[in-house]
């Protein structure tokens, strides 16, 4: 194989096989047509990506042009859909760089409350996941400030630890000590609106299908959620390479082997996640380059680092301090 040809995507090669093109030229003239359609489509996707819906836009004519006209076919399925996403501003990302972590968290934390109020201007009800962690709770203590309509937030958690609601790695008791109990005893919030994760040990689910029912009584989705990546690449406790993130399931997940201890833990399913219009996900701490730079991978899949199925997402920002 050439070394042009090497080049060619197994995207690009799919392409002809799956249009029935029969090669009637020389194998280099086709190979060189693929080799130009790559990279605009490696283009598209970066300025997809950086929210320059312009640029994409030319870049997919580029790609189509150049198909259409030599080898008479079209891009694949998946192509013309990020196509049709861009024309309608959708999975657009932005990225916020800002090398003082305690500013990068308060900015996050505005964005995360705007988000609300555009969210509420539409809707009687929004419904936000929150996972735990030390930023989160930096979040959540700004967020006390800010004039949002708390009382038609309802908030769910979107991976736990099997542990009771009071234990000190419960991820629902970092949002009631960092947020709930304090709007609540400003009367700005009822303390029902947090809907914890109740494990029910004598379960074969642990609770997953009863916390399902509780979502279930709010639309069985979510609208916005707030994620923060793990060393590897992982959201919740949906792990790279592992049945979490391959798992079909629309709702709660259990498992007894989490990659990152302890063992024991809920999660949202993948399948839930998507069900968000927004998101806001953390890459913060020198920790986190690796995931970053997966994450920013055109050609890692999602199995490889699942923070990357928010790219698909309606409106996705990313905060981080790495460059």
């Amino acid at each position: 194989m050439s070394n042009q040809e090497s080049t060619v995507s197994e995207h690009w090669l799919s392409v002809l096989k799956t249009s029935g093109y029969k090669l009637t030229g020389p194998r280099y003239y086709v190979v060189d047509i693929l080799a130009h359609t790559d990279k605009a489509l490696s283009a598209m996707e970066i300025y997809t990506q950086a929210g320059q819906h312009t640029a994409a836009l030319k870049q997919f004519q580029t790609c189509q042009g150049i198909l259409r006209r030599e080898l008479e076919i079209d891009p694949q399925p998946e192509t013309l859909a990020l196509y049709k996403k861009i024309r309608k501003g959708e999975g657009m990302l932005t990225t916020i760089i800002e090398k003082d972590q305690d500013r990068l968290l308060q900015r996050a934390a505005l964005l995360l409350c705007e988000k609300l109020r555009e969210a509420l201007a539409a809707k009687k009800q929004v419904n936000l996941a929150v996972p735990g962690g030390r930023n989160v709770a930096k979040i959540f203590d700004v967020m006390q400030g800010e004039d949002v309509d708390w009382q038609r937030v309802q908030f769910f958690i979107i991976d736990e630890r099997l542990v009771p609601i009071d234990h000190p790695d419960s991820n629902y008791k970092l949002l009631l000590d960092n947020l709930i109990e304090p709007l609540a005893r400003a009367n700005r919030i009822a303390p029902n609106n947090a809907h914890p994760f109740i494990l029910d040990v004598s379960s074969m689910d642990r609770g997953a299908k009863r916390y399902e029912e509780v979502l279930a009584n709010h639309g069985f989705r979510y609208d916005i959620i707030l994620l923060s990546s793990g060393e590897d690449g992982h959201v919740g406790a949906l792990y790279p390479n592992h049945h979490s993130i391959a798992n079909k399931h629309h709702g709660f997940i259990v498992m007894d082997d989490s990659p990152k201890p302890p063992p024991e833990r809920m999660t949202s399913s993948l399948s839930l996640m998507q069900s968000a219009n927004t998101a806001l996900i953390l890459f913060v701490g020198e920790a986190k380059r690796e995931a970053y730079t997966k994450f920013n991978d055109a050609q890692c899949p999602i199995a490889a680092c699942p923070a990357k199925f928010v790219l698909a997402l309606k409106d996705t920002t990313v905060f981080t301090d790495l460059n």
